[in-house]
């Protein structure tokens, strides 16, 4: 049994483990993306990446055949900026990014400015995971020395897959940040605060109006629960080409969304939630 993608009026997708991984794009996934846009109908990224800037990201699919324009990449990072909360906390700040300059599009969109000290910074940023693991102590250190000084993490991923292993990423420092000095303000899937963002983005710079008729696919089950629950658009799960392959416990089966192979325009289904049975 198949699951036709095209029949959906828009698609809301992953980046990382779904449109592409560590070894480049997917042909099948680049030939769903453009059979949408062939058919008018909108293709927005969702994605946590926020180590490099939506034109960056937008440029990389271009390469491998999907032609999204920076617009329609959401980023969580775009959080800071479209969060009425996360912008007024931030505006105006001098903030400290953990992550490479082209992360630093999130800090500026949101009307901060970034630094090179956290001596003379005003917040932190984590876009990304450090190559020094002594900048998390230096920001333990500068959290409970500035208490009221907020701490963002714009990537909430505890981890990412490689191959067959989970390698942990920025959210797993942040959370250890967290425990050591304090609340950190999270941004990203699938938390309900991007999924606000998610359509309030959407509505205000796409005007898109997202419906029951959209479709939501992701690597992560724990991201498509939360974005079909809050957005009220129908998901899928990817289990051959991302984290659902390393998923430390049994893959949940729900009504909620199906299971399929991988993206395609006409996509195998691993699990389906009506005869509650797995294909093989």
């Amino acid at each position: 049994m198949t699951v036709d993608l095209t029949a959906y009026d828009g698609l809301l997708v992953d980046a990382f483990g779904v449109l592409y991984n560590q070894a480049g794009g997917f042909e099948e996934s680049a030939a769903c993306v453009q059979a949408f846009l062939a058919a008018g109908k909108p293709v927005v990224v969702v994605t946590n990446n926020t180590s490099v800037s939506p034109e960056t990201i937008s440029s990389r699919l271009n390469a491998m055949g999907m032609l999204i324009a920076p617009s329609h990449i959401l980023s969580s990072g775009r959080g800071l900026a479209w969060d009425p909360e996360y912008q007024q906390a931030i505006d105006g700040r001098s903030v400290f990014l953990i992550g490479a300059d082209d992360a630093a599009v999130y800090v500026a969109d949101a009307g901060a400015r970034c630094v090179n000290s956290l001596a003379d910074a005003d917040a932190v940023v984590l876009a990304c995971t450090a190559q020094e693991v002594t900048a998390y102590d230096a920001i333990i250190e500068y959290k409970n020395q500035r208490p009221n000084s907020p701490v963002f993490c714009i990537n909430p991923d505890r981890y990412i897959p490689v191959g067959d292993q989970r390698v942990p990423v920025i959210g797993y420092f942040a959370e250890r940040i967290e425990q050591s000095a304090g609340p950190v303000h999270w941004m990203g899937k699938p938390l309900p605060v991007f999924s606000a963002v998610v359509r309030t983005y959407c509505q205000v710079a796409l005007a898109l109006s997202i419906g029951e008729n959209w479709v939501f696919v992701d690597d992560n089950p724990n991201n498509v629960r939360q974005i079909t629950q809050d957005l009220g658009v129908q998901g899928l799960v990817s289990v051959e080409t991302g984290l659902a392959q390393s998923w430390p416990s049994p893959l949940p089966e729900s009504d909620a969304w199906r299971y399929i192979k991988r993206l395609s325009i006409r996509a195998d289904l691993w699990y389906d939630n009506a005869s509650r049975a797995k294909k093989g």
